[in-house]
């Protein structure tokens, strides 16, 4: 048997030295010695480099939790290792680092209890806020921060999460119902605006005496219904101000009004002058402008000129009696 520093050599079968409660273990058949003892070395040291590449990623970061896992991996696989090497002490050195992992993480999970907490707290508080808008950014801001926060202590991680997501939930669903409620109230106004509309175009047969008083009514109770978006009511109230523009009086019905005028206060009308006013009224009734007072006029207008015309012929019936008698 030929014995070097962890392990021995027995019928050409290399073993390594037995360590904490691992026995003895054959870790290969020696064609040349020294050959052998330098790869299984090399295998050792291979392992060794792993275990230090971990500690070094252990210190350069904060979440050492994520990094338990491999270092249990590399504590069980260990005893199963085909190398020459000190293998007690590197099985402390993995054990001290376990150690050291589970610590951080009793540590981390204390301070992310309490993180989680005050995060409840602030998500409480972002639900009593009046306006939506405002308490949605700030729950969606919180609801980043508990997912980056890692698991609190082990007693209270399910409880907490629980708390923090039906908090969530109430939320949501509040604020999905006020939506709903208000899209409801919208539709609601904007049947009553098309209403509106509706009951304007029913105005339109009548005389503008009888329209005037029903249109300011339809007025305020439009300016009195609900809010709704922007480019819907606007085209609603462009369709309302187009089925209630009022009727312009045209410069020309002035103009009838001053024919009419004239004719009630002329004494006296010529055969001529009441073949030119007939024209003027004529004219007036073809252009066809559209008042309501306009018929009105031209109809009194043309009794004054019928009426003319009887006494201008009874006149001139009389003219011709006397005529004859003299």
């Amino acid at each position: 048997m030929k014995s070097f520093p962890n392990g021995f050599i027995e019928n050409e079968t290399i073993y390594r030295n037995a360590w904490g409660e691992h026995p003895a273990r054959i870790i290969g058949i020696v064609k040349n010695v020294d050959f052998s003892i330098a790869y299984f070395e090399s295998n050792f040291e291979k392992f060794k480099s792993q275990v230090d590449m971990l500690i070094e990623r252990i210190d350069q970061t904060e979440n050492r939790g994520s990094f338990l896992n491999k270092a249990k991996h590399l504590k069980a696989t260990l005893p199963e290792l085909k190398g020459l090497g000190d293998f007690q002490a590197l099985d402390h050195k993995i054990s001290d680092l376990i150690e050291l992992i589970l610590k951080t993480i009793k540590g981390n999970r204390t301070k992310n209890t309490e993180i989680k907490g005050q995060l409840i707290r602030q998500i409480k508080a972002a639900t009593d806020l009046l306006h939506w808008g405002e308490a949605t950014t700030q729950i969606l801001s919180i609801q980043k921060k508990w997912f980056h926060t890692g698991p609190a202590k082990a007693s209270k991680e399910a409880r907490l999460n629980e708390e923090f997501k039906n908090i969530l939930n109430s939320f949501f669903d509040q604020k999905k119902f006020f939506y709903d409620d208000k899209n409801n109230l919208i539709a609601f106004y904007e049947r009553k605006y098309e209403a509106l509309i509706q009951e304007a175009k029913k105005l339109e047969s009548l005389s503008e005496d009888q329209k005037l008083p029903k249109l300011e009514s339809l007025k305020i109770a439009w300016k009195e219904n609900g809010v709704i978006k922007k480019i819907k009511y606007d085209q609603l109230k462009k369709e309302f101000d187009r089925v209630n523009k009022p009727i312009k009086v045209d410069f020309n019905l002035d103009q009838v009004l001053q024919l009419i005028q004239k004719l009630k206060t002329k004494k006296e009308i010529s055969k001529s002058e009441m073949i030119k006013y007939r024209q003027q009224l004529t004219s007036f009734d073809k252009n066809g402008f559209n008042h309501p007072k306009l018929k009105l006029l031209l109809t009194e207008g043309n009794e004054w000129l019928d009426l003319s015309e009887e006494l201008l012929f009874i006149e001139g019936l009389c003219q011709k009696k006397t005529f004859k008698i003299s």
